[in-house]
């Protein structure tokens, strides 16, 4: 058994080596049975990355000897590229911390590592020395369900980082050190899913999409559970997020998450929105069923159902809306137990004819026109 064990995504002092355009089109069922086995990763990552991992594949799981580190050292202009991508067919995966779909694009060094049986003993999130790139605009489309049933298992995790980055998975339970000294940021994230999400495991999010400047990234479990998600706080802005949704979200086991967008930098965000034709579900616990942070002006369009366990739809949470007479008609189905302050609305909550409804933030707090 070793003492120590060291694993560092990102390169030194490189220039100008950026990570190139990505086109991706897949047809038919990605299915996979192992921990930390995710049915795809597509990455396009420039100042060096990919992905690293770490196994002990008998005798008893070892402490915490890793020390894991995601960016680079020093560096400019080390940009991510483009990715574009269609999925047709369906994803399943069953073990722990196997994402099905991970699609990111780094600026700045960083990527994936993955540990199993194998203790995190410091984590490095972002890069150093002044390391600079920015992340590259990430267009997913995905129509077929996406099944995960394993403990920290998210069904799609979509990364645009500049500054340097990305995802640690089995490192739950550790607190990263954030890097600051690095520049970069975010690129836009677009996606579109058609069909159900539904991740079944403790602390595993539906939909994970980062948009993030000055490097950070996810750090085991979920942001619900142990782990950390965010900017690492250096300089950069986050870049705009759409997702759109047709059909269920579901994460409704302890800390489960439906939603998760963050558009973060220390320059500030970009516009969120997400809309839903259809229904999100999150857990009990820590759990949501939406949960945007940072951005800019961020909407929330709701046809259908978004409930959790916990008793919190959707957080930051936004003020209720106002009935409406219009003739369009929709019934408002959030569940009072979610929204305590709908109470008094309760017996018109089925029967009252809604419109669409939109939820609104900016950066200084939630507002919400009526429907």
């Amino acid at each position: 058994t070793p003492a120590s064990l060291a694993l560092g995504l990102g390169g030194s002092n490189q220039a100008s080596s950026g990570g190139g355009a990505l086109t991706v089109s897949q047809t038919g069922l990605i299915q996979t049975s192992g921990d930390l086995a995710s049915g795809a990763v597509l990455q396009s990552i420039g100042g060096g990355g990919g992905l690293a991992g770490a196994y002990l594949t008998a005798g008893a799981p070892v402490g915490q000897i890793a020390t894991v580190s995601l960016g680079g050292n020093g560096g400019t202009a080390n940009d991510g590229g483009a990715i574009s991508a269609s999925y047709t067919g369906g994803i399943v995966t069953a073990g722990d911390s196997a994402m099905g779909l991970i699609a990111q694009s780094i600026g700045g060094g960083g990527g994936v590592v993955r540990l199993s049986n194998i203790g995190a003993e410091a984590v490095s999130l972002g890069g150093t020395g002044g390391s600079s790139g920015n992340g590259g605009a990430i267009t997913l489309t995905n129509t077929g369900g996406i099944g995960t049933s394993g403990v920290s298992s998210d069904g799609v995790v979509l990364q645009s980082i500049g500054g340097g980055g990305g995802l640690l998975l089995g490192g739950a339970g550790i607190v990263p050190t954030l890097n600051a000294a690095n520049t970069g940021n975010g690129g836009a994230i677009t996606f579109n899913q058609v069909g159900n999400i539904v991740v079944s495991g403790d602390e595993s999010t539906g939909i994970v999409a980062q948009s993030l400047g000055g490097g950070g990234g996810l750090v085991g479990g979920n942001a619900a559970g142990t782990a950390f998600a965010g900017s690492a706080g250096g300089a950069g802005s986050g870049g705009a997020i759409s997702l759109s949704i047709a059909g269920q979200v579901s994460a409704q086991n302890a800390d489960g998450i439906g939603i998760l967008a963050q558009s973060l930098g220390a320059n500030g965000g970009g516009n969120i929105h997400v809309t839903i034709n259809g229904a999100v579900f999150g857990g009990s616990g820590a759990g949501t069923g939406i949960s945007l942070a940072g951005g800019n002006t961020n909407t929330i369009d709701i046809t259908g159902t978004v409930t959790a366990q916990s008793k919190l739809a959707i957080t930051p949470v936004p003020r209720p809306p106002a009935p409406t007479t219009r003739s369009t008609t929709m019934a408002w189905s959030m569940a009072t137990s979610n929204w305590p302050w709908m109470a008094a609305m309760a017996s018109t909550r089925s029967t009252t004819p809604m419109a669409r409804c939109s939820c609104r933030s900016t950066r200084s707090g939630w507002a919400l026109p009526a429907c």
